[in-house]
């Protein structure tokens, strides 16, 4: 099953629902350029919804831990 972002927002929150896998690769490469715009367009508190990701591999989890250390913006999983 390929990686789906629902985005919504809600008190200045972003939150991003993921459904699928989270894996090395065009998924992986999908969620990063979504919350790269995010970023980029000034939103500053990210919430990813992982309850619907049935699988995340190492890649996966590094993306995680790349946005939490590197952009300057709250993200909570």
């Amino acid at each position: 099953m390929a990686l789906e972002i629902a985005q919504r927002e809600t008190n200045g929150i972003c939150i991003l629902a993921l459904t699928g896998r989270l894996v090395l690769g065009k998924e992986s490469g999908g969620f990063r350029t979504t919350v790269d715009n995010l970023v980029s367009s000034g939103v500053t508190r990210i919430v990813i919804n992982l309850e619907h990701a049935n699988y995340i591999d190492s890649a996966g989890h590094q993306r995680r831990l790349c946005f939490t250390l590197f952009h300057n913006t709250v993200i909570h999983f």
